[in-house]
C-alpha cells in the first residue's frame, strides 16, 4: 500500500495504524519514505522488529536528502486503539512535505522454526 500526505513540519504521517500492526516477537517490518517541499528531497528507509517486551525497535537503513542531514523520524508503536501510534514518520524537515510511504511485513513470527 502507497500513501501520499502533505504534512506539515513538526507533524507526524501515520502510514499504518497501530491496530493492525503484528505485535508478536520477531515480526520485521520494511518503512519506505519519501518526501519532497519545493527542491528539498528526503528518503528514509528503516526496518523494525519486535523484540519481548521492550516493543519494536527501529534501525534506519538508508538516509539520503538534497541539502543538510534531516530525513524525518520513523517510529514504530503498537497500539490496541486503531488511532494511536502505528509505523510513523514525522517531519523535521522545516517546512510542509509533499510524503509517499509504503511498509512491507517482511517477517512475521510464524516464519522462524
Amino acid at each position: 500500500m502507497l500513501n501520499l500526505q502533505i504534512v506539515s513540519d513538526g507533524s507526524s504521517f501515520v502510514i499504518i495504524p497501530g491496530a493492525t500492526l503484528d505485535n508478536t516477537n520477531g515480526t520485521m517490518y520494511k518503512i519506505y519514505v519519501g518526501a519532497s517541499s519545493g527542491s528539498l528531497y528526503v528518503v528514509h528507509t528503516a526496518v523494525a522488529i519486535k523484540l519481548g517486551s521492550g516493543g519494536f525497535r527501529v534501525a534506519s537503513t538508508g538516509q539520503n536528502a538534497s541539502s543538510g542531514s534531516n530525513y524525518g523520524t520513523i517510529t514504530v508503536t503498537h497500539s490496541a486503539s486503531t488511532t494511536a501510534n502505528g509505523i510513523e514518520w514525522t517531519n523535521n524537515l522545516g517546512s510542509v512535505a509533499s510524503v509517499y510511504a509504503t511498509v512491507q511485513r517482511i517477517i512475521e513470527s510464524s516464519d522462524y522454526p
